[in-house]
């Protein structure tokens, strides 16, 4: 998923911010499951604080440590240097071309294993 969003959003930082930020998928590798754990413990604290209290203490704590790790992991991300460069503006026809791409390349990898190519071979003995 990390991989999709960079995929994604790469291209339009480029085409709207003029930058380019190649360190941005480690970023995303990073941030995206402790986000998660931050919105699962945020959750859990609202649910099981509502029956005992000492539950909710536990899960924001928890939530504390995990948003100080996202943070930390983030600014030192942010801090590699040439994790983000500056480039030209992209010629107009450069956005259409690759999100076409994208879709092509996808609709194949989907006719692909809808026709079960791709998939391990079973050997017989």
């Amino acid at each position: 998923m990390s991989l999709a969003a960079w995929l994604v959003s790469a291209p339009l930082t480029a085409w709207y911010f003029q930058q380019f930020s190649p360190i941005g998928l480690l970023g995303n590798l990073l941030a995206v499951p402790v986000a998660s754990l931050i919105v699962i413990t945020g959750f859990l604290s609202l649910i099981l604080g509502a029956c005992l209290g000492m539950l909710a203490d536990l899960f924001n704590h928890a939530n504390l440590v995990l948003i100080y790790l996202l943070t930390t992991a983030i600014r030192g991300v942010a801090s590699v240097p040439g994790g983000c460069l500056q480039v030209q503006p992209l010629p107009s026809w450069v956005l259409p071309a690759f999100y076409s791409f994208l879709a092509v390349w996808r609709f194949k990898l989907w006719v692909n294993k809808a026709n079960g190519e791709g998939e391990p071979v079973q050997e017989s003995h």
